[in-house]
């Protein structure tokens, strides 16, 4: 795929779900001109505090916590600070896709504005 060169069957799709199973090729332009527009993606600080608010409140309810446990997981506070705390489908279906709102943007827009 090439920016701003169509392609010769001139059958584009905008979903690329469809572009996959139909393997026609897949109008990228809208999605790198949204990208072009932003500078910068910032995970929000209310939703920082409450991931970190979770993470460890989900890890206590894992064996690793319990207290007759001794493991290398483990600090000296007891704390499990390297461990994740979901399974590996939760973890991909909670973040395959962002949630828009949970950022902020920086966008040439917004710094002109400021």
């Amino acid at each position: 795929m090439v920016r701003g060169v169509r392609h010769l069957t001139g059958a584009e799709v905008r979903d690329p779900e469809l572009a996959r199973l139909t393997g026609l090729p897949f109008d990228d332009d809208d999605i790198l001109g949204c990208i072009d527009m932003i500078l910068s993606a910032e995970p929000r600080a209310d939703v920082c505090t409450d991931y970190d608010r979770r993470s460890p409140a989900r890890l206590q309810t894992m064996v690793y916590a319990h207290p007759a446990v001794s493991s290398y997981y483990k600090n000296s506070a007891g704390e499990l600070p390297t461990l994740f705390a979901w399974r590996i489908a939760e973890y991909w279906k909670w973040t395959h896709r962002p949630t828009l709102g949970d950022y902020t943007f920086d966008t040439p827009r917004a710094q002109e504005d400021s």
